[in-house]
């Protein structure tokens, strides 16, 4: 199976991903972490809707359905990541300052 768009490899893997007979390429993982990005992300927004003191009892529950809804699509493509051994990468920006910083608190501290 080949897939052209990030959409395709998204829909693939939350369909249950069928055996590819080969290993995913590199954009393919890229895509996979995008969208779980996406997902997550997007929830996230849902339950801060439905928390907002404007939105009425019903329109707090359909959000709350819908958040819960886009969590466990992430949950299942979660388990296929792993599957195929694709892992989550959570960088740590730091400026300057604070590298220094670090580095001093770690002079000190030896």
């Amino acid at each position: 199976m080949e897939f052209r768009k990030d959409s395709e490899v998204a829909e693939w893997a939350l369909s249950g991903a069928s055996s590819l007979g080969r290993d995913l390429k590199h954009w393919e993982r890229q895509a996979l972490k995008r969208k779980m990005g996406s997902l997550i992300r997007t929830a996230g927004e849902l339950e801060n809707l439905a928390s907002s003191p404007t939105a009425s009892s019903k329109l707090a529950e359909a959000r709350q359905a819908a958040a819960r809804k886009y969590r466990q699509q992430a949950k299942d493509l979660k388990k296929i990541m792993k599957r195929f051994g694709i892992r989550e990468e959570k960088k740590v920006k730091i400026n300057e300052h604070q590298l220094r910083k670090l580095i001093r608190e770690e002079i000190k501290n030896n």
